[in-house]
């Protein structure tokens, strides 16, 4: 640089300092490689900070060439650039507050912003969101600023699973934090996601699990359930150090227990950390999405409600895409455990038994007497002596035992009688009329009057197609003769 005249090397020297104090020292950049975005021919300009004072330039570049690439860089920094991440198959509630978290973090406070627009100016907006059965959380929606950099954020606000984008408009000295910014997103969500270890259905509504009654079983039943269900729910679905996944098929009669014992293993799952999925038959069409979004959310325990839905009849591909969960890549190694029920096992395609996919099949009966005195005892308040005739009564015309269901309705009823006597003591032959007076109804219920969806359905296929084969020809032959 000898060969420069002093006085044009000062002048130069000063507004390279100045270039370099205000854009330069300001992002602490070191060894940074930042393209020149302005510039169509441009190589990259590389900037090394040091602790002296010289400005040193390469070989090849002279000091007004110097000031010309720092100039560029300087517009290019300023200009205002969109940085948009898109978040893939995540509920818009946890982008939502993940990115109201990550804006607090970084900021220490998040500021909602004005929207000017042709229709006017909007003023900033806050929306409460559920982040728990009774818990809120206060969030700025749609625009947010960004105090330091100068900047905006547009966060999504709505309901329901989607791709969800998440737009930073800042400039472009700005996009590096905003892109980590970004990505601190994506890790509150993987790690602090609002329906992580709760209780929630399949269209991510929270379920209240409070005061869930236990079901009452036999001994050998209840055994198996302890066994198989609620004793890994209780370790976190981890045994032996490692995580595991299980299958579980609930089999019995309307009433015998199976969506007590979800609700029971509901909670225990709740105390260990694990998130409870409830998935109702009319979710059925939306299965394989809502099972494959709530494995982010694991350790993960999934009730489906009559699984026959599903799984029944000719393979299709929502039960291809259940049985793949079931023992696919996607879950292997997973802490997950399906739970199913149903009301017709024979209805059941063979292949969703098979071992490895159900690690147990669990079935229910009607309760034998023993247990239908506890469970009358349970929910009529009385002694077990006390419900030993009630119970001898509570059966069908087959000599079925009545079911835990029909049970708790008797004692309901025998309530009843408490206030057709004005009296405030239940007796136990409140509950033996409480339990004759329901036994027509029981054997209504449980008559035979089954009709197989399948067949009525493959029915109703062949008697209009026979009906249009039957018509078409003379359709035709009526078309030929009136051309």
């Amino acid at each position: 640089m000898t060969d420069e005249k002093e006085v044009t090397l000062d002048e130069m020297r000063i507004r390279l300092v100045s270039a370099l104090s205000a854009q330069v020292s300001v992002h602490r950049i070191k060894n940074e490689r930042i393209e020149m975005a302005t510039l169509t021919k441009q190589p990259l300009l590389t900037i090394k900070r040091h602790s002296g004072h010289e400005i040193i330039l390469p070989e090849n570049m002279d000091v007004p060439k110097a000031i010309l690439q720092l100039g560029e860089l300087n517009a290019w920094l300023s200009q205002k650039t969109d940085r948009i991440r898109q978040y893939r198959g995540w509920h818009v509630k946890d982008v939502t507050v993940a990115v109201n978290t990550a804006i607090e973090r970084t900021f220490g406070y998040v500021k909602g912003k004005e929207r000017v627009s042709m229709f006017g100016t909007t003023p900033p907006r806050m929306e409460r969101v559920q982040v728990g059965k009774d818990e809120w959380r206060d969030c700025v929606v749609f625009d947010a600023a960004l105090p330091a950099w100068d900047g905006t954020i547009r966060i999504p606000f709505g309901d329901g699973v989607n791709d969800v984008s998440v737009v930073v408009t800042t400039s472009n000295k700005w996009l590096s934090a905003a892109d980590a910014m970004l990505d601190m997103v994506e890790t509150i969500m993987q790690t602090e996601s609002i329906f992580k270890g709760k209780a929630i259905d399949g269209a991510f509504n929270f379920i209240d699990l409070n005061s869930q009654r236990s079901p009452t079983f036999d001994p050998a039943t209840a055994r198996t359930i302890e066994a198989t269900v609620y004793a890994p729910l209780r370790h976190g679905l981890v045994l032996d150090g490692r995580r595991t996944k299980r299958g579980v098929l609930l089999v019995g009669p309307y009433g015998t227990g199976k969506t007590l014992t979800a609700a029971k293993a509901a909670e225990f799952a709740g105390k260990a950390g694990v998130t409870f999925m409830y998935v109702s038959s009319d979710q059925a069409d939306n299965l394989s999405n809502i099972l494959r979004v709530s494995l982010r959310y694991a350790p993960l325990a999934v009730f489906l409600e009559d699984v026959d839905t599903v799984a029944q009849g000719e393979r299709s591909l929502d039960m291809n895409g259940l049985l793949n969960l079931l023992d696919g890549i996607d879950t292997k190694g997973s802490a997950v455990m399906f739970m199913f029920s149903t009301n017709h096992i024979e209805r059941i395609h063979p292949a969703f038994l098979r071992p490895g996919r159900m690690d147990a099949v669990i079935t229910l009966t009607y309760p034998d007497v023993p247990t239908r005195i506890k469970i009358l005892s349970e929910y009529s308040g009385l002694t077990e002596q006390d419900c030993e005739t009630a119970a001898a009564y509570a059966q069908d015309g087959q000599g079925q035992g009545f079911s835990g269901a029909e049970l708790a309705e008797a004692a309901a009823r025998a309530r009843l009688y408490l206030l057709a006597d004005d009296r405030k003591t239940l007796t136990p032959q409140d509950l033996v009329d409480a339990v004759q007076g329901l036994i027509g109804q029981v054997n209504l219920a449980r008559a035979d009057k089954h009709v197989d969806v399948p067949a009525l359905d493959g029915a109703m296929r062949a008697a209009i197609r026979a009906e249009l084969q039957a018509s078409v020809p003379d359709m035709v032959e009526e078309a030929v003769a009136n051309r």
